[in-house]
């Protein structure tokens, strides 16, 4: 991956495959860092469930919204090292973890018509854990930059035992044992999103 200035885009040629993505503005920042929210979301047995915490990837350098530098608007390898300047933290650790959950509760029904074949081939047997990631706007929105179908669950120490583990734990006493999804409030608030009722995905032909 690579940024490309404004002013270059008329001279680009991209190649083939490849995927052209808008920069994010008037991002909310920490200690004037942009970061990267990953969310974790269960799709099973014809649900989906977002997990109540998630994770935070907070770049090294300082934040300029105008810099073409992949460090400072796209890249954080190097958060296994404390040397690196890149920094792992919770949403439970900065208090965003409700907010962004229904954040991302309201984003994921708006995915739905795209997410519903996905939802609908899910089973008691059948389930999928996607890594959801956004940025975060100075007036709190969520902007989705990508789904992860295999995201890695192997991060610092820290992230491992407040985030990743129990939401492994969790979802597996869900899924196995019948546990109450973790953090799910009585009544219609309730973490779970049934899938749009559609007809099957017609078979192919040949």
């Amino acid at each position: 991956m690579s940024c490309v200035p404004h002013q270059a885009l008329a001279g680009l040629e991209l190649p083939q495959h490849a995927i052209l993505q808008a920069g994010a503005q008037n991002l909310h920042t920490l200690n004037g860092k942009k970061y990267t929210i990953r969310a974790y979301i269960l799709v099973w047995n014809q649900l989906y469930f977002v997990y109540p915490n998630g994770v935070v990837i907070v770049h090294a350098p300082d934040y300029d919204d105008a810099s073409p530098d992949a460090d400072v608007q796209i890249n954080h390898a190097g958060y296994m090292n404390p040397a690196s300047g890149v920094v792992m933290k919770s949403l439970s650790d900065i208090g965003l973890a409700d907010d962004v959950t229904q954040r991302a509760h309201q984003t994921m029904t708006a995915l739905q018509p795209v997410l519903a074949n996905l939802i609908r081939a899910s089973s008691q047997e059948a389930y999928v854990i996607l890594g959801v990631d956004f940025l975060r706007q100075q007036d709190g929105a969520l902007q989705m930059i990508e789904i992860n179908a295999f995201p890695n669950f192997t991060h610092t120490a820290h992230i491992n035992q407040t985030v990743n583990v129990p939401m492994l734990t969790a979802a597996l006493g869900m899924m196995l044992e019948g546990s109450e999804p973790p953090g799910t409030p009585a009544g219609p608030a309730a973490t779970t999103v049934t899938a749009p009722t559609a007809s099957p995905a017609p078979a192919p032909s040949g």
